[in-house]
């Protein structure tokens, strides 16, 4: 796992822990951030949700779907987890620092442009969840 993903999944875990104090949740969590990025394992960045939730959904994964919409801006779906988890990926640098929404933001928009759809997606995602 890279170092962006390793704290996602730190602060997923905090605000799993601050949200229900379950250990038992904060610990599902782990297991859906150690899946949510797992196609980039084998060499699938842009679409690497889309490479593995079949796999996941055959096997009763329970949030195979927070693994395929994680990230959209715009889905049918939601779940107090997909938001945790877009939440937590919206707060954290490719270099792997915990930052504001707004420093990821510019990140993106140093990485691929204002006008690119990476930073529109993730602009309506952080003003989805009232972030920005």
């Amino acid at each position: 796992m890279n170092d962006h993903s390793i704290t996602v999944w730190k602060v997923m875990q905090k605000m799993a822990l601050e949200k229900t104090w379950n250990q038992d949740y904060a610990n599902d969590m782990f297991i859906l951030w150690y899946l949510h990025d797992i196609g980039k394992q084998f060499g699938y960045m842009a679409d690497h949700a889309e490479r593995w939730w079949e796999i996941l959904k055959r096997s009763d994964y329970k949030y195979w779907q927070e693994v395929y919409y994680h990230g959209f801006a715009v889905v049918e779906y939601s779940s107090p987890e997909l938001d945790l988890l877009d939440i937590a990926d919206l707060q954290v640098l490719l270099d792997w620092r915990h930052v504001s929404v707004q420093e990821r933001l510019e990140e993106i928009w140093n990485n691929c442009g204002f006008d690119s759809a990476p930073y529109k997606n993730y602009e309506t995602l952080a003003k989805r969840y009232n972030l920005i």
